[in-house]
Order: C-alpha cells, then sequence, then structure tokens
C-alpha cells in the first residue's frame, strides 16, 4: 500500500480515482468536487491554511482518501472527509488498516506543516460526523476519535457555498477530535479552537449568527467527552 500526499500535484488519474472514491461513498457532497479539485491543482500553503489530500493505492488502485487541512492559526487540523474502499475497510494483513495509514499520513503532514512554520499543531485533528451511523462511529471510535456530544454542533448546508443559497440552513452534527497522544491537551481550548477552524475560519459565518453562537455558548462549562459515542435518531 502506497500512501502520498495528492496536494499541488495537479490533475492525474490518482485524482480522478479519488474524486470517483468522493462521488461514491459522499454522493450529497457532490458540491465539494471543486473544492477537491482546486487541493490538488493549487499549491498547499495558503497562508495560514496548509491543505492535503493523502491517497492510498496497491498496484494503481485507489482504495482511500482523506481531504484536511491544518489551520495554524487556531492550532489545529481539520479533517473534511475520509473514504476506505469497502473491499479495504478493516483488512489488516501486516501493519496499519488503510484507514490507520490515511490519518496517520495525514496527521504527519499537519504536524509538520506546524513544525516549519513555527506554529505548532497540537490540539489534533478535528471534524465533524453524523450522530445516527453506526458503522461510521464504530470506525472513528476504533481510529481514536473522542466524541463532544454536549456541544451543540451543525455544519451549514452547502457547506463553504451556503451563501449562494440564502441565508445559512444547518444539520446537526457531532463534532470529534483526534488528538495526537493519548489525551486531548487542555480539551476546552481545543473544542473552541476546531469550532473556531470549522465555523468561523473553513465555512465563514459569522459568530453573532444566533445558530453559531449557540454553539460557542454550548462549550463553556462542558467539555464532557467519550470515547464510545452514542447513536442518536436520524434528525430532519
Amino acid at each position: 500500500m502506497n500512501v502520498r500526499d495528492l496536494a499541488g500535484t495537479g490533475r492525474s488519474d490518482d485524482l480522478l480515482q479519488l474524486l470517483a472514491l468522493h462521488r461514491q461513498w459522499f454522493p450529497g457532497y457532490e458540491f465539494c468536487i471543486p473544492e477537491l479539485e482546486e487541493a490538488a491543482e493549487l499549491p498547499s500553503d495558503r497562508g495560514d491554511r496548509m491543505v492535503h489530500l493523502p491517497y492510498a493505492s496497491i498496484d494503481g488502485r485507489g482504495i482511500g482518501y482523506s481531504y484536511l487541512h491544518a489551520n495554524l492559526t487556531r492550532g489545529i487540523a481539520v479533517q473534511h472527509f475520509m473514504a476506505i474502499d469497502s473491499e479495504f475497510r478493516g483488512r489488516r494483513a501486516s501493519g496499519p488498516t488503510v484507514a490507520e495509514a490515511i490519518l496517520a499520513k495525514g496527521a504527519a503532514l499537519v504536524i509538520e506543516d506546524g513544525r516549519v512554520a513555527g506554529r505548532p499543531v497540537n490540539f489534533g485533528i478535528a471534524g465533524e460526523t453524523e450522530p445516527s451511523e453506526p458503522r461510521i462511529l464504530s470506525a472513528l471510535a476504533r481510529l481514536g476519535f473522542l466524541f463532544f456530544p454536549e456541544v451543540g454542533y451543525a455544519e451549514p448546508d452547502f457547506g463553504p457555498d451556503w451563501a449562494d443559497h440564502g441565508e445559512p440552513k444547518f444539520t446537526d452534527l457531532t463534532l470529534i477530535i483526534k488528538p495526537f497522544g493519548d489525551d486531548l491537551p487542555r480539551p476546552s481550548d481545543a473544542i473552541q479552537a476546531a469550532c473556531e477552524a470549522l465555523l468561523l475560519d473553513y465555512y465563514h459565518l459569522d459568530s453573532d449568527h444566533p445558530r453559531v453562537a449557540a454553539i460557542f455558548a454550548s462549550i463553556e462549562g462542558s467539555v464532557a467527552m467519550t470515547r464510545e459515542p452514542a447513536i442518536q435518531g436520524q434528525h430532519g
């Protein structure tokens, strides 16, 4: 298995295979295809953000990818997507699984970003997940992600393109963070950094928007986390 970063490598057969995986496993996020293409075609360095596309292949066949960035201002990375070909999920002949290898590659990339910039990325890798998908939740727990169900987190529909559709509408999700070590340093600060990196810096939402303000208010005094996510009913 080979895992390499496609960010800044341009258009290629590998990128086409990555996009095919994205379309297969994230059909509701077709609008992110141009962003993934841009991640491959432009340099990784975007100033305060360093963009990466870890891509796993075997004998030229794409079997998994992730899309993440290091937010050097907040000291945290954000993983937007990770998908593994169903044929290769959980397989461990020797060494790491495909998901473990992709996650490790992403972690190494963002840690190096912080080291080179002199702005450490210490809080780990944040993300968002559906609270009602048992298979996904179990997979994330096995990878070492912590779950923060008491943070009233939500993402805007259409992601960073929400403004093209009028006022933002939100979908409830669960905030997750993968520490780089066994424990999450300064959990309250890490949650704050994750929400700022996602809601303010990536989605470009107004911190005064009532839903956004409510999310940040839910952080205060509540840093309960769990390694065993509760499965919630499907939200509307």
